[in-house]
């Protein structure tokens, strides 16, 4: 039987079911400084406070206690952990790891503990079990209009949100037709799911082309079986749908499919309004099943997947307990393979520190951006948002007054769109822009890392005086700016321009086939 997915250790905040955990000392590194010392021990926990100079923390767990393993795909010879796991993956994925619960069935103390990882040969690590949340939209109200020049899409005057980020103007930049983006671009949306027939979205999903659906065989053989759109990993099955619940009925269900409008939702279709990266792709990843939670060895695996089967930008608009191990390193192996997350800062309307999910790793990540979120219309933080001139870097509107919300697409039918609002809606804001930014860059022809894509959305962020006693900087998502500097930095072939200032290795050429002009 597949381990089951505990909450009695998560620490959660039901009023909002935004997050949790919080810290006053930010991290000095992906991962505590004192466990990448002790890098002879498999067991990783989370405060540096805890740990003895052999690595781990002096202390007794209880039978129940949930933890995460992380267990290598190709290991036969099973120890007394692995042992322990059931219902594991088959097949071997190209990180060569996975990441599964594992619930105590006794008593250990830590000694114990690590010894049992070290004579486990298909242990990578140990680490405490985490719950993620979606963040709840905070905001009611209606949609208001303001026309501008944008794409043709009918209810595109709803989204006055692309007003704020400048994208009228810089869509005449990321599109141009001889210097604009010739290649396709990867958004891994990693929620609740998304509805993959949607009339919005349908013609922007990425597609497994390695894959022959139904047909019960991993053909392409990244350890999967029949995920032709991605992968549901907390029910273990191909399709990545929204699986709606009496748990996760109220909202969390159709979360996943809000975000992928506002990031990725076709442009110039005749239906709907149109997300930031109007031509992205979508990579749908279900972390969330039937539960009301997310367990982080899910978020972990997804992660892990996204970037295996070529996503560009991941968008987390999650938030939770403080990120354990198995989630770091998922997020490392991300960003070591050039593909740049965004996290949600959170709806509690507080200070946040570094124990808060993903985006409490941040300042200490390059590649990694945590997204706060303001009002389109006048530039003030939305009350809702969790805020740190720290911890959140970058702003991104989720809401455009208190009582206006932004378009998208949702769940409930084929052709239904709904208001969102909140930091959930303010990451897919933010991934879009990110996502232009990859793709007009390795369309000119360079090779961009991920650190090199935040660098570009935080030094074109506006300086908003109203934001800077909340958001690093003040800064706000501008993609006129990002168009920009893009030229600056990263200018079209033979456009006679100096180049050798541009960031990163110019001499590594992105290798993936160009796609017609868009």
């Amino acid at each position: 039987m597949r381990v089951s997915r505990s909450l009695a250790i998560a620490l959660l905040v039901p009023s909002v079911l935004a997050a949790c955990g919080q810290s006053s000392s930010p991290n000095s590194c992906l991962m505590p400084e004192a466990l990448e010392a002790k890098s002879q021990s498999k067991i990783q926990l989370d405060d540096p406070s805890e740990l003895t100079t052999s690595g781990f923390a002096p202390q007794t767990y209880s039978a129940g206690t949930k933890m995460v393993a992380v267990v290598k795909d190709d290991c036969a010879t099973h120890g007394p952990i692995s042992s322990q796991i059931p219902e594991r993956f088959e097949g071997v994925t190209k990180s060569g790891a996975r990441s599964y619960n594992w619930v105590l069935s006794a008593s250990l103390s830590s000694e114990e503990l690590e010894q049992m990882a070290n004579e486990d040969s298909c242990i990578e690590m140990i680490s405490r079990a985490g719950t993620d949340e979606l963040n709840q939209s905070q905001d009611e109200g209606d949609f208001e209009n303001d026309p501008q020049a944008l794409p043709t899409d009918p209810q595109i005057k709803r989204e006055i949100h692309l007003n704020a980020i400048g994208a009228s103007e810089a869509y005449d930049i990321f599109y141009d037709a001889k210097t604009g983006i010739k290649r396709e671009v990867v958004i891994a949306i990693i929620d609740s799911g998304v509805l993959v027939s949607h009339e919005d979205l349908k013609q922007n999903l990425w597609i497994n082309k390695g894959e022959i659906p139904n047909n019960g065989k991993d053909d392409d053989r990244n350890g999967y079986v029949d995920d032709v759109y991605g992968y549901n990993f907390a029910s273990r099955r191909a399709s990545p749908l929204p699986e709606r619940t009496q748990a996760n009925g109220a909202w969390q269900w159709a979360h996943g499919t809000r975000v992928a409008g506002l990031a990725a939702a076709t442009a110039n279709n005749g239906r709907g309004g149109a997300g930031v990266a109007g031509h992205a792709r979508i990579m749908a990843l279900n972390n969330l099943g039937r539960d009301q939670y997310m367990d982080q060895a899910d978020t972990a695996n997804s992660i892990r997947y996204a970037v295996d089967n070529g996503a560009d930008v991941i968008n987390l608009s999650l938030g939770g307990s403080a990120a354990g191990a198995a989630l770091k390193s998922a997020i490392k192996y991300a960003i070591s393979k050039n593909v740049v997350v965004l996290a949600a800062a959170g709806n509690e309307s507080r200070q946040i520190g570094s124990g808060y999910s993903a985006a409490g790793l941040a300042p200490s990540t390059p590649g990694l951006i945590s997204i706060g979120n303001f009002q389109s219309q006048n530039f003030l933080r939305s009350t809702s948002s969790n805020y740190s001139t720290t911890y959140v870097e970058l702003g991104a509107p989720g809401t455009n007054t208190m009582r206006s919300l932004l378009y998208t697409t949702d769940a409930a039918s084929n052709s239904s769109y709904t208001g969102f609002s909140g930091t959930s809606a303010a990451v897919p804001v933010a991934s879009g822009g990110a996502a232009l930014a990859v793709a007009l860059v390795k369309s000119r022809g360079y090779a961009v890392k991920a650190p090199e894509i935040e660098n570009l959305l935080l030094q074109s962020a506006r300086k908003v005086s109203t934001l800077k006693n909340y958001f690093r900087d003040g800064n706000a998502l501008n993609l006129l700016n990002l168009a920009r500097l893009i030229d600056q930095k990263y200018p079209p072939r033979g456009s006679g321009l100096d180049v050798s200032d541009v960031d990163g290795d110019s001499s590594d050429r992105d290798q993936q086939s160009e796609c017609p002009a868009i």
